[in-house]
């Protein structure tokens, strides 16, 4: 009978345990950016593949790590959408070399920058969702919601200056 019961106790152990490092995430603090500038391509190719072209720059004062996330709803759709499973190609760079990165949750990268100056990340994203809190395309038309496609850093206020640029053909209006 004493066996019986060393396993259920370590069975509670187990079920009371701390929840693990990944979920800790949403506690952690991104190192402060500034200098935020948003760049969205959207043209004939990127039309023809349903996706867009993102890229971020900012600036960083030191090697601290870098948490940019992608919220999971936007305001006025109340479900869970998790956007982050529409980026594609996610790359971070400094001074044009490779930046060490890894997902610390299934909406936050961490980005290593290598020292004080400008970070820039790239990533592409899926526009393929016909639905007006989503981000979708067609041929010759985007709709793009920022909530889905703007990083933010994690953990930081939420009211940053940024500036955004569309890329996109000549003839297309904006």
């Amino acid at each position: 009978m004493p066996s019986q019961l060393t396993g259920l106790v370590l069975a509670a152990a187990v079920l009371c345990a701390a929840p693990p490092a990944v979920s800790q995430a949403r506690i952690a603090q991104s190192a402060p950016i500034s200098g935020v500038r948003y760049e969205l391509t959207f043209n004939a190719q990127t039309a023809a593949q349903r996706e867009i072209g993102m890229r971020m720059t900012f600036s960083v004062s030191g090697a601290e790590p870098v948490l940019l996330s992608l919220p999971v709803w936007t305001p006025g759709a109340y479900e869970v959408s998790n956007f982050a499973r529409n980026v594609l190609r996610f790359d971070a760079s400094q001074n044009d070399h490779p930046l060490d990165w890894d997902k610390l949750d299934y909406d936050t990268w961490r980005v290593i920058p290598t020292g004080a100056g400008a970070v820039t990340v790239r990533f592409d994203y899926a526009a393929a969702s016909l639905d007006n809190a989503m981000t979708w395309s067609a041929d010759d038309f985007l709709l793009v919601n920022g909530t889905n496609v703007l990083p933010y850093p994690e953990g930081r206020p939420l009211e940053f200056a940024a500036e955004l640029a569309v890329v996109t053909e000549p003839t297309w209006t904006v």
